[in-house]
């Protein structure tokens, strides 16, 4: 008695209904893939195809069994590739197994991986001490590095041109920052001085223009930060000095007003701008004590009524007062740079 086989066994064990068109889209996928070459090519058409399925289908019944596993049907087909003529599609079938198997097992060690990441300390697994940013033992240390894990596999095993993935496989070349290689870019410079002219959006909100030293540092930490959680590796400003020097003169320019305001106030007098309170930013800082004394008389001209000695005074008091809040905002933007955390659990160390 003859026996009909219904049923499919697959690798993991689960049992599915046999279905003959399954193997005629993976014999099609391999001829397409022949037939993709540049080389001198075997054309199967439909019809060869179909040959191939029935014939078997019919060895298949020759085993007599009610369930057939995968790899013995894989067996089969190869074999009557061969015995067809079709030797380059029965080579193209033979490497798609071979990636299929590559992928179960990259699949596999990815897991293992995972059990790794979940479960064994970091002073234990070097896999966890890989990065210096990241602290793997935090929730969001850990849950960076098993989406950098399972990135990494899906780019080899899935995504990248095979010749590339092998040539890293077997380190003829390293892929740098695999694990971000298809998310994102590595490393920025960012042009702060631009960034901060006019605000700029984080993506979230939108932040205006600084008007003071404070918190242009602030915004700077900011930008880095919000820069951080979209892209990966380090995060740079160039020409720091350069492009924070408008906000000293901004705040410098506030403490000018202010100072002039309480000396007229405790001198129980009032100055009168000859044009108005714009004409201030004309009035730079300057650490040089000749400087000062130009830019004092500089400021005396402003008013009607200012003499050069109380100038002097309301100019040396200022450049004091920037001096102070320039000092307190670079120790805070150190000190956030140095303990802002992004969302995947990096430290943000400033160098």
């Amino acid at each position: 008695m003859t026996v009909k086989c219904t049923k499919v066994k697959k690798r993991i064990g689960t049992v599915v209904i046999f279905d003959k068109q399954k193997i005629y889209e993976a014999v099609r996928k391999a001829s397409e893939e022949v037939n993709n070459d540049l080389s001198p090519f075997e054309e199967m058409a439909a019809g060869d195809i179909s040959s191939v399925v029935n014939r078997v289908v019919e060895v298949i019944k020759t085993k007599n069994v009610d369930t057939i596993g995968v790899e013995d049907i894989q067996d089969i087909v190869e074999t009557v590739l061969m015995s067809y003529g079709f030797y380059r599609t029965a080579k193209a079938y033979i490497l798609y197994r071979n990636r299929h198997q590559e992928q179960r097992e990259a699949t596999k060690r990815l897991m293992n991986l995972y059990d790794d990441l979940l479960f064994a300390d970091s002073e234990d697994m070097d896999l966890k001490r890989d990065n210096a940013n990241v602290d793997a033992n935090a929730p969001m240390g850990t849950m960076l590095k098993i989406g950098a894990e399972g990135s990494k596999c899906y780019a080899i095993n899935y995504a990248m041109p095979e010749e590339y993935a092998e040539a890293h496989k077997k380190h003829l070349i390293h892929i740098h920052d695999l694990d971000f290689s298809m998310i994102t870019f590595n490393c920025c410079q960012i042009d702060l001085g631009k960034l901060l002219k006019g605000g700029f959006s984080t993506g979230h909100g939108y932040l205006r223009e600084p008007n003071s030293i404070r918190s242009a540092a602030s915004l700077a930490c900011i930008a880095i930060q919000s820069n951080q959680n979209d892209m990966y590796g380090g995060q740079a400003i160039n020409a720091l000095d350069f492009c924070l020097a408008p906000y000293v003169h901004k705040s410098f320019v506030k403490a000018l007003k202010k100072n002039i305001k309480i000396y007229s106030e405790v001198l129980d007098m009032t100055y009168t701008y000859l044009n108005d309170d714009d004409s201030l930013k004309n009035i730079s800082y300057q650490d040089k004590d000749d400087k000062q004394e130009e830019l004092a008389r500089k400021l005396s001209a402003l008013f009607d009524n200012m003499s050069e000695g109380i100038a002097y005074k309301i100019y040396k008091q200022s450049c004091d007062d920037v001096e102070e809040e320039t000092k307190q905002a670079m120790e805070a933007m150190i000190h956030n740079f140095n303990t802002l955390h992004s969302r995947a659990g990096r430290i943000m160390r400033a160098g």
